[in-house]
């Protein structure tokens, strides 16, 4: 007699038991849109049948995206995301999301809701640990009138597919035409792609602040408010031509939690040395895959003909503005010198009645 195994559907796929120590997942792991057949609906999971998934080596959790919480783990799980147990697993506070983390959950939702599943490499940050693992998720809904939530799978084989998704992004960002840094929180450089790079020797220091150097930091003088201002050496200032305008971006990248801070300043060229250039930079916090420590994110933009565009509009702008002012102002006494011509005519008329014979 045939063994009758034992099958967990979820949105997107489903999972067979074939016996007590085998879990299969019936989908494809490089199929990352998996619809699941509409004569086959999609079960109500009960806690009895998430038992399955602690048959497996690789952690199975189940992540509510409405409600900002864990609903389930298995053990793999709970060993991933340094959780003694279940009810701890369920005290960890999910509610704080950065932007791009909302976004791809977002997207994950409305796949799952489709009836679809996706697979990518997420990197977790359990406890201040980071752990890389690839994942796929599918929708899976644990009561009856409730809302689908995200049953994700970690993908224990996904070393391979890892180091070549990361020598894509490397080289992806080596030809990418514009500045990319990660900077710590100290404005040291951990990363930069080759529009990044600055020309091997010092900047030239500005006419507006300049600098001598100390043993430890730059001091900068501003001559016309006479006060001193120490400036670390470190990466991230030497970009800028304004140590200042450094300092406080650095200074608001540190205080915000996660949000994009845009600002257009003045950095020294990365393809000229003594070169200038009119930019746009924008910063953002993040987490470190490596370290799990607090990083930022740093993009600049060659914006120097924009800005000269823009000077020589405002400048023609205000040429033409000049000229119709003065085209006015000339104008309306000429258009009231016709109206003279009478009195005038009267006045010599007068005079020469006066003159004596």
């Amino acid at each position: 007699m045939a063994r009758q195994h034992q099958t967990l559907r979820v949105k997107g796929g489903s999972y067979t038991a074939i016996d007590d120590k085998n879990v299969v997942p019936a989908f494809g792991l490089e199929d990352e849109t998996a619809i699941a057949s509409p004569a086959e609906p999609v079960e109500i999971v009960s806690t009895k049948q998430l038992e399955l998934f602690n048959l497996l080596k690789q952690p199975v959790w189940i992540f509510d995206y409405i409600e900002r919480r864990f609903r389930w783990s298995n053990k793999a799980g709970l060993e991933l995301w340094n959780a003694e147990s279940l009810e701890a697993f369920y005290a960890r506070d999910m509610t704080k999301m950065s932007e791009s983390t909302i976004r791809k959950n977002d997207q994950i939702q409305a796949q799952i809701e489709k009836g679809g599943s996706t697979s990518d490499h997420w990197t977790f940050f359990p406890k201040g640990d980071a752990k890389t693992v690839h994942v796929t998720c599918t929708g899976i809904r644990l009561d009856s009138d409730g809302h689908y939530c995200i049953l994700v799978h970690g993908i224990l084989h996904g070393t391979e597919t890892l180091k070549s998704q990361s020598l894509r992004a490397v080289e992806m960002l080596r030809h990418l035409p514009m500045a990319v840094c990660q900077f710590d929180m100290e404005g040291q450089v951990m990363f930069q792609n080759t529009w990044a790079e600055l020309p091997s020797g010092p900047p030239t220091p500005s006419l507006e602040t300049p600098a001598t150097t100390t043993t430890d930091a730059a001091l900068m003088v501003n001559d016309n408010e006479e006060e001193k201002v120490v400036c670390p050496n470190d990466d991230f200032t030497q970009r800028f031509v304004n140590p200042r305008v450094a300092q406080e971006a650095l200074a608001a990248i540190s205080n915000a939690p996660d949000q994009l801070i845009q600002l257009e300043a003045e950095l020294y060229s990365t393809t000229c040395y003594g070169k200038t250039e009119w930019s746009e930079v924008q910063l953002r916090k993040t987490t470190d895959p490596v370290t799990g420590k607090h990083v930022f994110l740093y993009n600049a933009q060659d914006k120097s003909d924009a800005q000269i565009a823009r000077k020589e509009r405002e400048a023609s702008l205000q040429k033409s503005e000049f000229l119709a002012i003065m085209a006015h102002e000339i104008r309306t006494p000429l258009v009231s010198a016709p109206g003279l011509f009478p009195c005038f005519e009267s006045s010599i008329c007068r005079c020469q009645l006066i003159q004596p014979n």
